[in-house]
């Protein structure tokens, strides 16, 4: 063989041997974002070995001109673009994928979202370089069964589909967040409980009627949404969930609380509301990191008393529910700056309410309060007290020490007088005293007392 033919074969393997390279070398997260962005297929095309990012989104898109050119259409010839890791063609209307977009082995992250798509094709199996997916706001009814094949998954996007079931996940060892709130999902699988590494799970908004016990096995969940469902129950497997800082649970038909749950020790968020809730368990009370939970528009008629133990809670929402008391024991939650209870059954509050010396709003409307204990006086911080709609004769004296109220609410009460040490009231701005009995000279009288206040009787 001639010196000729050698170097030229010599040079032919090299091409092919660092052209094969060229094609397998993965980039990470900040060499891709250093890459040229491409925004043309037919730009991309004239050196497809040198595309690494490729974005259509609105793709030929004018707002302004009587046809808008946006794509229809993914043409085969996207997969010679076989170095591609980044490819964007949201904001279209897509109504399909061609199979060659499997051939883009080394495609990390893949976003199609508010298209129209009604399927993915099967080819999307062999993506397995594939880590973050986002095919939000798309009519996909169900996935493609090579879809659990991608292992190297680490974020999925599905929110706004209609998908009606999420396949097996026994292939998904990576993923960390996976979005399916506004779906049709009806059940989720057992395999569900061996996504090891999931952080985020969303599912508000579908149409789960129960849940697996195998769920209790996402020991590093963090969040977890699944508000707007038709759960009756929930597993006690939940109560395993020791990372969990955030759990929304409203919007649902929970008639009770497990007591198993509520060993939850780093659950910081948590969301009832919109329940059939009559009772608490007293377990309630091992919430030790809690900060928030919103109770509303449920049924409840009492508290437990172990409620007082939630040391780290800041605000409760209790609006919308038949309580007619609360526990001596609220005085315990030191930290607690916002209580809702509105629309109750309210008709006598505890001396211990004077202990919480951190609150600084309390909403009392539309209950049935006769008069407020003189313990009040010692919510040193309290700023906003709202007591319209109730049945109060008479203010107890002590309510000049809110020093730092800044607005008072009393409208539709049975109030003739108001007490003169008010005027200590400094910082208020605003009261309402409409719908009371408040003679025109007590009128007066009040109102100069609060020069410094807009003060309203209609």
């Amino acid at each position: 063989m001639c010196k000729k033919s050698i170097s030229l074969l010599f040079n032919l393997l090299l091409i092919c041997t660092f052209g094969a390279q060229a094609q397998s070398r993965l980039l990470d997260s900040l060499e891709l974002s250093q890459q040229k962005l491409y925004s043309s297929l037919e730009e991309a095309l004239k050196a497809p070995l040198k595309v690494y990012r490729l974005e259509l989104v609105n793709f030929g898109l004018d707002f302004w001109a009587d046809n808008q050119d946006t794509l229809k259409h993914l043409p085969p010839s996207i997969g010679r673009l076989v170095n591609l890791q980044e490819l964007d063609i949201s904001d279209n209307y897509l109504e399909s994928l061609p199979a060659e977009i499997g051939k883009l082995k080394n495609l990390q992250i893949l976003k199609v979202s508010s298209n129209q798509l009604k399927s993915l094709p099967p080819e999307i199996g062999k993506l397995t370089h594939l880590r973050h997916l986002d095919a939000e706001g798309n009519n996909l009814r169900t996935l493609p069964a090579g879809f659990g094949k991608l292992g190297s998954l680490i974020t999925i996007n599905l929110n706004h589909n209609t998908l009606e079931e999420f396949p097996p996940t026994d292939s998904l060892p990576n993923l960390v967040t996976l979005l399916l709130h506004s779906n049709e999902i009806g059940a989720l699988p057992p395999s569900f409980g061996r996504l090891a590494k999931l952080q985020v799970l969303e599912l508000w908004d579908n149409q789960l009627k129960r849940l697996p016990e195998e769920l209790g096995q996402l020991i590093k969940l963090v969040r977890l949404d699944l508000n707007s469902n038709q759960l009756s129950a929930l597993p006690a497997s939940l109560g395993k969930l020791q990372a969990l800082t955030y759990l929304n649970l409203s919007l649902n038909f929970l008639t009770e609380l497990p007591a198993e749950i509520c060993g939850m020790g780093k659950l910081r968020e948590l969301d009832l509301s919109y329940n059939h809730l009559a009772k608490l368990p007293p377990e309630i009370g091992n919430f030790i990191a809690l900060t928030s939970i919103d109770l509303s528009h449920n049924l409840l008629r009492a508290l437990p008393p172990e409620l007082g133990k939630l040391k780290s809670l800041q605000t409760i929402d209790l609006n919308i529910n038949k309580l007619t008391t609360l526990p001596e024991q609220i005085g315990g939650l030191k930290k607690l700056k916002e209580l809702v209870l509105w629309q109750n059954e309210i008709t006598w509050l505890p001396p211990g309410l004077g202990r919480l010396s951190a609150l600084e709003t309390l909403d009392l409307n539309s209950n049935k309060l006769q008069k407020l204990p003189p313990e009040i006086g010692k919510l040193s911080n309290l700023r906003v007290l709202i007591l319209w709609g109730n049945k109060l004769e008479a203010l107890p004296n002590e309510i000049g020490q809110l020093l730092s109220l800044r607005a008072l609410d009393l409208k539709g009460n049975s109030l003739s007088k108001i007490p003169s040490s008010i005027v200590h009231l400094n910082k208020l701005l605003l009261l309402e005293l409409a719908n009371n009995k408040i003679s025109m000279q007590d009128q007066e009288k009040i109102t100069n007392l609060l020069q410094q206040a807009q003060v309203s009787f209609e």
